[in-house]
C-alpha cells in the first residue's frame, strides 16, 4: 500500500480535549457545535492501556461536549458500546482497534461527528479512487500502473462482494442517510488500515479486486 497524505480531509479541530491523550493523537473528533482535537499519537504502536485511556476520554467527553449526543441512540446504548469495546481491546490488533473507534464515533448517527486521521501517524492508501453509483462501485481514477482499471465495475472487494464491502464500511461512516455512505465509503475502502480492520482481507498490503469491464471478469491486485 502506498504511504501518502490523503487526497481529501475532513474539517480540522479547534479545541483541545486533552494534552495527555495517548492513542487517538492523530485523530480529530469534530462535534456538531465545534471541534475537539485529541493530542498526537506516538510513533510506537499504541498499547492496550493507551487505547483504553483514550476510550475513557472519548466516552467521557463526547456526551459532555456534544449538544445533542443522544438524539438517535440512548445513553444506555452508548455506554454499552463503550463497555463492549473496552472488553474487546486486548483481543484486537491495531487496525481492528482503529476501526472499532471509528464505529463508536459513528454510532450516534451524526454526520458532523467524525474521526479524522492526522499526518503525525498517516494511514496508507491504495492508488485507486472508487465511486459509488446507482449501478455499482466503480474505479474512477488510478495511478499510471493501474490506469487500465479506470471505468471498471468492482464485483468483489477483498473477500467480500462489493455490496457487502459497502455495508461493512457504512459502520465506520457517521451518517444520517445513505448518501453520506456513498460519498465517504469508497474513500475508506481504499485505506489499507480500514480495509484490513473491517475484515475484508488478511493481507493489508495488497488490495484484491474482481472487476468487470466490457463483459469480462478479471481478478487484479493493487
Amino acid at each position: 500500500a502506498a504511504d501518502e497524505t490523503p487526497r481529501s480531509t475532513l474539517p480540522s479541530g479547534r479545541m483541545s480535549l486533552s494534552e495527555s491523550s495517548h492513542v487517538i493523537r492523530p485523530l480529530i473528533v469534530c462535534l456538531l457545535a465545534g471541534s475537539s482535537m485529541l493530542a498526537a499519537q506516538s510513533e510506537a504502536p499504541p498499547t492496550v492501556a493507551e487505547w483504553r485511556a483514550d476510550l475513557q476520554l472519548l466516552a467521557r467527553e463526547f456526551p459532555a461536549r456534544h449538544p445533542g449526543p443522544f438524539l438517535n441512540i440512548t445513553r444506555a446504548q452508548w455506554d454499552s458500546a463503550v463497555t463492549s469495546l473496552d472488553r474487546r481491546l486486548p483481543t484486537l490488533d491495531q487496525d481492528q482497534t482503529l476501526v472499532a473507534f471509528f464505529q463508536l464515533v459513528a454510532l450516534p448517527g451524526d454526520a458532523h461527528t467524525t474521526v479524522q486521521p492526522k499526518p503525525a501517524r498517516p494511514l496508507h492508501y491504495f492508488p485507486t479512487e472508487l465511486s459509488s453509483f446507482e449501478d455499482g462501485l466503480f474505479i474512477r481514477r488510478a495511478d499510471s500502473a493501474h490506469a487500465a482499471l479506470v471505468g471498471a465495475r468492482v464485483v468483489q472487494f477483498g473477500n467480500a462482494s462489493a455490496d457487502e464491502a459497502m455495508s461493512r464500511v457504512a459502520t465506520i461512516v457517521p451518517h444520517e442517510n445513505d448518501w453520506w455512505v456513498r460519498a465517504w465509503g469508497p474513500f475508506w475502502l481504499t485505506t489499507a488500515e480500514m480495509f484490513h480492520g473491517l475484515g475484508l482481507t488478511e493481507d493489508p498490503d495488497r488490495l484484491r479486486l474482481v472487476v468487470e469491464s466490457g463483459g469480462r471478469l478479471d481478478t487484479v491486485f493493487v
